[in-house]
This record gives C-alpha cells, structure tokens and sequence, in this order.
C-alpha cells in the first residue's frame, strides 16, 4: 500500500503489524500531519466478529484522553470496505525494540512503568480495560513518554464479549492468572501486566519462562524471583511493588492510581528519607556512597526533576491560553502536565477551567455517540475539530478539553440525533470546586416513526420569548416534527411540477415569466447551482399550500420558538439555536447574518437548534402560521440582518415576498395540545420620548470634551483592489491606547476626498473584522468615488473586552463612560482625518448602522465638525432604558444640526418602524430626508440604501470629482 491515498491519508511506510491489523506511517494532506493507519487485514474484512473488535478498539481507545494513551483522530473504511483506524504518529519505538537492547536503568524503568500506571488509570476511570499489556503495545518517544497503544482487544466492563468462543484474548507471556484460567477479566489483569513489564524493564527477563506448559505453571502457581536478585540497584521497595503487581489474588494487586502514586514516590526525593533502597550494602561506606550516587541517578533523576519543573511552569501558559478562550490547546498542555505531577492543587483549579464533564444518556441506552469538536481554524477556514467516537450510552462523567460539540447519536431501528453540547450556561452558575456538567438526556424515535429529514419535538407548554411577544403568552404544545433544513429550491420545483399552484388563492403569484413560481425565478426554474439553497421570494399563501401538500403546516410561533430555542433565554450577550452568544463572538461560522447571499440549508452544523434544525438563526426569515397586526409573522433573521434579530417578530403583509424570506414546515403528531394558532396581538404602538432642553444638552457635552493629541499614526498594512486602497492602520488613543482603524481611498476620485466616517452594527463586535461590515454595507459608495474611515471601537472583535466582561447596563455611569470613551477614539480619528490633506474636511458624513444609528447616534451630535449625517436601521430601542441623561440618545438627537438621512426598512424587526423608527425621525430636526423602504428589513438592501445614499450626499457636497 506504499504510495496510496487512502481518504485524505497518503501512505508512506509500514510500521509493523499484529493479528488484528497491520499498521502504516501516511501523511495526512489535508492538515499537514504524519498519523499511523491501522488496517484490519483483507482476509477478515467480512468477518463480522474481527469488525466488531475492531470497532470496540477504536471506541474504547478514542474515549480516552491522556499523555500516556495514544490519541485516535477518526476511524474509517476504504472504497474496498477495509476498516481502518487514524491515530497519532509517535516518533520513537516500541518498548519492545528497547528491551530487545538490553533491560534498562533503574529510573527509566520506574519512570517508563509510572507513566503507564498513569494511562491505565485514566482508562480504568472509563471502566474500560485493556488486556494485552505487553512492550510491543507501548510506544517510547524520544522525549522518554511512554504511549499505551492498541486497545484491539479491549473490553468494555459490563459489555459482552465479542472474543471468539474459547480463545483467550492477549498474549500468554503477560496474562494474569485469571486470564489463563478463563475467568472474567477486570482491571487487576492490567495490573498484572503491569508487574510483568515492570520486572522485565528492571531484570532484562520475564518473570516466568519455558514452554508453553511451564510458562502456564508458573503463571498459576509460583512465585517469580524478585528482580533484584538478577541486578543489585534494584531498590527493596521497587521489588516489593513487582511482587504485589504478580499477586495470583487479584484482589490484592494495587489499583492503576495507587501503583501510579508509589512509583511516583518511589521516584521523588522524598523517598530516600529513612528508606532502606537496597538489600545487600557490604560496609556502612558503600552504603553511604551508594545512596550518594543513586540520590543523583535513581531517587532525584534530573530528567525527571526537570520534567516537574516544566509541568510546573505550564501553569501560566494555560492560564493565559484559557484567558483567550483557547481552551482546547490549554487543556491538552494541563493533561501532560497531569500525568507528569499527578494531584496539584493548582492544576485541578485550572482544570476547572479548560476542561467539561460530559454525560449523555439516551432512551433507548446503547446508542453510539460521535463527537464533532466547534474548533474555528482560521487557517483551514471551517469550524471542525477533531472527531471522536465517545462509546455508546449511557455516557457518565467523560472529562473533555473545552469545546462545544457535536454529537451525534446512532442506534440501530432508530433515527441518528444531533445535539450541541455546551457548558456555556452551566459555567455561568458554577458551583466553586466543579467541573462543568454538560447532561443531555435524549430521546430516540423509532425510525419508521420520524418523517423524513424532520426532527421531533416533545410535547410541552412553551411560553413566548421573543422581544416583541405578549408578556405571558404561553400555548401546551402537543408532540410535532419539524423540517430538519429549510424548504429548498429543488424541494419547492416538485411541489409546481405536481401541480401545487393549482390551489386556490395562488393564481397572482408569478415568477419573471408570468408563470407561476417564485418572485426570483425564471420559467419556473431557479437558478442553476442552487438547488440546495433555502427557496426565498415565496408568500406566506405559496408556503401554506406547500407545507398543506406535503401533508404539514406552517409551525406557529409557538413552535417555530420551541424547536429554534426550547426555552433558552438570554442572560448576556444573545440567545441563539445552539446557546448564548457573548459580546465580542463570531457567529459566522454558526449562521449565515449579515451575508451577501443564502447559503445550503445544511451548510452549519454547529448552528442547530436545540432539537436538531439547522439555520433556524439566519439564512432566510420563516413564515409562521400566525396573523399579526396587519401581516403574518416570520421569525429568525435573515442572511440580511445581523445575528440580533433572530428572536425580533417581522409582521411582512403575507402576499409580500423577498430574496430573505422562506419558511419550513411541520408535521404533528396525533391531535394533542393547542399549538398556539391564531392571531397574536404584538405591541406595536408608537411611544413618545421628551428631551432635555438646549442648556441641559449643552452641559451634557460637557462629558465628551477631549483633548487633542498628536496622532502618531502607524500604516499596518496597505491592501489595493480594483476599486480601491485600504489602509489599515493604528493611532494614538486616550491613556496610551493605540486606536485601529481602517481607511478606503477609492480609485474612482482624485483627492482630496469625499469622505464617510462609520460606526456600523453590532456585528462588528460579534463577527469579522471591520472592514469586511465596511465593504459590506458601503462597498458599492466607495467604488462609487466616496472614501470611508471605519474606526475599531473598544470592544468590537479586533480590540475585544476581556473574558467575561460585557457591555455595562444603561443606567450605569460605566455605560456613560463606554459611549465617552467610543465618542472620544471617534473624535481623535477625525482628527487623524484632518492632518491628512487628502481629506476635504468640508465634506466629511457620519454614518451609522444599527448600533451606530441607535444608541450611539450620540456621536452626530458631539462633534460639529460633521456636515452631513445618515443613519441606516435607525431606532430608539426601549430596552436601554432607563439610561443616564448624558448617554441617552433621546437627548441629543434634536440636537445633530447637519442635514440627516434616514434610509430604514417597514418590515424591520429589529427597529419596528412604528415603535422605534418613527419616534426615532420624528425627534430628529430639519433639515431632513426618510427613506423608508417597503417589503425591507432591518439593513435595506444595496438596491436601496446605495442610490439613496449616494443620491443624498450628491445633494449636500456635489457629486464627486
């Protein structure tokens, strides 16, 4: 097989083999990696019984986790049907190779045995046993760490025997008693082997020899000679624990963490006080200069004092990691220095924080459980870490590195199950002394009872959490399934083909041809390539009849909330599918906001919901079953809008249709509970806001007066486009801050420029860097001439707030102090602005999105150097109140005396045109202009803020040069 590809897996060399596979050395080309690959031999392909063990090797092996297991990455078939495992490449030899030199010294001996105790210990802790503890299935590194490798012949404890009839499993020279006898086998014959590799390492021989017939003899029935008989440095104690190790009482062998610990001891300086190490001292001077020397060769090796020390001085290295949030690769350097220190207290706090306790338990138990880590490799570009087999269910108390995973949970007779496992809440109310619980308890169907690509969900009352829902409203849900994915286009083409516009009500809908279909395609066909997309431009009647057709309906909002988030409520940040969203985090790996077209509906997998849907945050918007105001209501935000807006109601008119709408369906199950149809009455009336007069606006500026300084400005990386120069540079800040931002110098102008200064969304402080919301918001009004300033605000994802920290509540001083500190690294930015020369300061516009627009439209009216302003998505949101006068956007937007757009869409559900967008304009003085877009969300498309913004600032500077 030298040469081949198998998977992604290029094999370079054989490395040895056993009768349950042979093992190969290959190149992993997709991470740039050497693995082995263990193959089960061709001629046992379909024998069910070695796939089986085989199976059991990778599933025991790959549930463990510890410096002194070997790590198992993934396991696989060929084309052929060839099973095979992918595992860690070591690079050293086997302690087979080792001991065939030669036995070995006394401390690499005790160390080599100690760190095995230490793997078995953890394997034991699983109940999971290994039964062939011999030097051939222990790996040496070059760096002296010991690997316990293939767990072909592992057994579970409790599971049944999957051995063939009669045979014993492991290998005769390293059996227990009990092995040999054929009685059950337990974590004591482990151990036995253990004592065997302990002697051999110290003797350079087996403790018992001869044929077969003596070799069994004197495994059963006598004692072995101590190994200190054959060599003179073998310390007593050292001997003493051999001998335990080789008891025929299996019940008198030490456990794999006592063993663990006296051989640690043994190692450690401690253990020369008032010890006699050795049995055969010939003058009390020998015995001296003999402690002497093995004080320095044997009791305190300095191999292992500096491996202590090492360990040791990791500590800050996992803090500091697990401060960035970096939990996986912290955990992995605890674990080495775990099994290199064993209990430290130190350690075990700092485990509490990189490490997850797991368990799953499902109904039926035995299902196999799969692990797909969220591990975001800015590299590779993709959230998928290492997949792992966990073992079948009931799963209790697994510790794992820190990571939100994946699961996926397989039984034979029922449907697979996806779920999120995550201790992002349970973190939150944390018991002192404990590792996060992460408990799932689930659920399985019988397959031939769950709807195609549907997922269940439980019967249940759900109460109403989205923003805009009655305080209260609750319905007692029977049992429903639910589409897995959002209807697609390909799915959407048989539903015409079969004559689904036929219904009635769906004569006025059309596609670009006059025949009937959705808004966007083209002789009912959509466009090529795009089958797997979610279908979009579609009525709520057109989604009705379809759902009616496939035998569902359109879930209620009852429902649609219940399946997206069962009953996850914000504590900070945001709630989404998969948990909370905490400042400063990227979702774009998880859903698709604030993007520039749909995606496949299958296309993030680490954004399911609770039940197991994917994309029902983002994507497309989805219509419900139920009446609202003057409209329908749709939920979950779109590929359009930023990640907030997943639980704000939209009310869009139901013949209305749009690129961000869609929908899913649902199925019930029998006629249990309410449902939750019928109209829901939604508060929609327009508040009135009162500001202060001018006198107090006057000294509330007082807050915000800065002093200037020099902007000692640093280019950090210039980027040329077609369309333009982006700059990415740093300036002077307050109290020694360094301020970064980003300035756009379109191609399509000559200096000095036009120029628009940004304060975007929330999404820059949850995903991306800056530039990536500045391209995408005003992309097409810089190639159109006009440059863009876009500075990095204290807390947005390139300069985050520490781990923990969120944003300030609005009625706090710190929040007054957050908007100072923001207004006050805006003003030096425009200051940078003004030293440049290439900037015509006489036309300088703020804008702002969202965030921008809402709370901190303060920023239009703190700085009088602007001469035009526009807000995209504007609103007054009545969650940050009450918020102290000075901060308090009420206050000061009577005040912005530039002319101001507004450009904000009907439909938004964000800013709700009649209770945050109207109040919002209807403060703002003249001179002013409102773009207010129908059948438009929260961000209005380019087709409408770009002309409207361009159009605008044409009026107010002139068109550009």
């Amino acid at each position: 097989m030298i040469g081949e590809t198998v998977s992604h897996y290029r094999i370079t060399e054989e490395l040895g083999g056993g009768g349950m596979g042979v093992v190969y050395r290959a190149e992993d080309t997709r991470l740039g990696r050497d693995v082995a690959l263990k193959f089960l031999p061709p001629e046992l392909t379909d024998d069910d019984e070695a796939r089986d063990r085989f199976r059991v090797e990778a599933r025991a092996a790959s549930a463990l986790d510890h410096p002194n297991i070997c790590t198992i990455y993934d396991v696989d078939t060929t084309e052929g049907g060839q099973l095979f495992i992918v595992m860690a490449f070591y690079d050293g030899e086997t302690l087979e190779a080792l001991l065939s030199r030669g036995r070995m010294s006394v401390e690499e001996a005790l160390e080599t045995a100690r760190q095995i105790a230490s793997g078995l210990e953890r394997a034991h802790e699983q109940d999971i046993v290994h039964r062939d503890i011999k030097p051939a299935n222990v790996m040496v590194t070059a760096r002296g760490e010991a690997r316990i490798v293939d767990f072909g012949v592992a057994k579970l404890i409790g599971e049944d025997s999957k051995t063939r009839t009669g045979a014993s499993v492991g290998t005769l020279a390293y059996m227990s008693p009990e092995q040999v006898d054929g009685e059950g086998v337990g974590t004591p014959a482990d151990l036995w082997g253990l004592g065997v590799l302990l002697y051999e390492m110290l003797a350079g021989d087996l403790p018992f020899t001869g044929s077969t017939t003596e070799l069994v003899a004197g495994i059963v029935g006598r004692d072995p000679d101590p190994a200190g008989m054959r060599r003179d440095d073998v310390p007593e104690v050292a001997d003493a624990l051999v001998l335990e190790l080789l008891s025929k009482d299996p019940a008198r062998r030490p456990t794999a963490g006592e063993t663990a610990r006296r051989l640690g001891e043994l190692i450690a300086p401690s253990a020369v006080a008032g010890v006699p190490l050795f049995r055969r001292p010939t003058t009390w001077v020998a015995t001296v200069a003999t402690l002497v020397v093995l004080a320095t060769a044997i009791v305190v090796p300095a191999q292992r004092r500096a491996r202590v020390d090492e360990a040791r001085a990791s500590f800050a290295e996992i803090e500091r990691l697990a401060s960035e949030g970096r939990f996986v690769e912290a955990y992995a350097i605890a674990v080495e220095a775990e099994g290199v220190l064993g209990p430290d207290s130190v350690l075990a706090g700092l485990m509490l924080e990189v490490a997850d306790v797991l368990t799953v338990r499902s109904d039926p138990p035995g299902a196999e459980v799969t692990a797909l880590r969220f591990e975001p490799d800015p590299d590779r570009g993709d959230p998928f870490g290492e997949s792992v087999v966990l073992g079948r269910t009931p799963i209790e108390g697994i510790r794992l590195p820190r990571a939100d995973l994946l699961l996926t949970l397989e039984a034979t007779g029922f449907a697979p199950v996806e779920r999120i496992a995550s201790s992002r809440i349970d973190r939150a109310q944390r018991v002192w002394g404990l590792n996060p619980q992460v408990v799932l308890e689930i659920e399985m169907r019988p397959a031939d009872e769950v709807p195609e690509s549907t997922v269940w969900v439980p019967a249940g009352e759900h109460a109403l959490l989205s923003a805009d829902a009655p305080v209260g409203a609750t319905a007692n849900l029977g049992p429903f399934f639910i589409d897995r994915f959002e209807v697609t286009n390909a799915e959407f083409r048989e539903f015409i083909r079969d004559g689904g516009y036929d219904a009635p009500g769906l004569e006025a809908f059309r596609d670009r041809t006059g025949l009937p279909g959705p808004r966007d395609w083209t002789g009912q066909e959509y466009e090529q390539g795009t089958d797997r997309l979610p279908v979009s431009s579609v009525s709520w009647y057109e989604a009705r009849a379809f759902c009616e057709w496939r035998g569902g309906d359109l879930p209620t909002l009852y429902e649609w909330e219940k399946a997206a988030r069962a009953g996850a409520v914000r504590q900070e940040g945001f709630a989404l599918p998969w948990g909370i969203v905490s400042v400063g985090e990227s979702t774009a790996l998880r859903a698709n906001f604030s993007g520039i077209a749909p995606v496949a509906v299958d296309a993030h997998p680490f954004g399911i919901s609770p039940f197991g849907a994917y994309a029902m945050a983002g994507n497309v918007r989805e219509w419900t079953a139920n009446p609202a105001g003057e409209g329908v209501i749709a939920m979950g935000g779109s590929w359009q809008d930023p990640p907030y807006v997943f639980s704000s109601i939209a009310t869009p008119d139901p013949a209305s249709a749009s690129p961000g709408l869609g929908f899913r369906c649902v199925r019930r199950e029998g006629d249990a509970g309410s449902h939750g149809a019928g109209r829901i009455d939604l508060e929609r009336r327009s508040p009135s806001y009162t500001p202060v007069d001018e006198q107090t606006f006057r000294a509330h500026l007082d807050f915000y007066r800065y002093d200037p300084i020099e902007p000692n400005t640093e280019v950090l990386e210039t980027v040329k486009t077609e369309d333009w120069t982006r700059l990415k540079l740093m300036y002077d800040g307050p109290e020694d801050e360094r301020i970064l931002a980003y300035l756009f110098l379109p191609r399509a102008a000559t200096p000095p420029y036009q120029t628009m200064v940004l304060i975007p969304g929330l999404t820059a402080f949850f995903a991306g860097q800056l530039h990536e919301s500045a391209e995408w918001l005003l992309g097409p009004n810089i190639r159109a001439g006009r440059a863009v300033f876009a500075p990095v605000l204290y807390g947005m994802v390139e300069r985050p707030l520490p781990p923990g920290e969120g944003f300030p509540a609005s009625n706090t001083v710190e929040f007054r102090n957050l908007m100072v500190q923001h207004a006050t690294e805006l003003r030096l930015g425009v200051d940078y602005l003004e030293s440049r020369g290439d900037i015509d300061m006489d036309r300088l516009a703020y804008v702002g999105q969202s965030f921008g627009a809402g709370s901190r439209s303060v920023f239009a009216a703190v700085d009088d150097r602007w001469r035009a302003v526009i807000f995209v998505g504007a609103g007054i949101d009545e969650r940050l109140h009450p918020t102290v006068p000075e901060a308090l956007n009420v206050n000061f937007l009577p005040y912005i005396t530039a002319p101001k757009l507004v450009v904000n869409g009907r439909l938004d559900e964000e800013h709700p045109w009649l209770t945050r967008g109207l109040p919002y304009w209807e403060l703002l003085s003249e001179p002013k202009e409102l773009e207010l877009a129908d059948d438009e969300g929260h961000i209005p498309s380019l087709e409408v803020r770009v002309p409207a913004i361009n159009g605008f600032l044409d009026r107010q500077f002139g068109p550009v040069r």
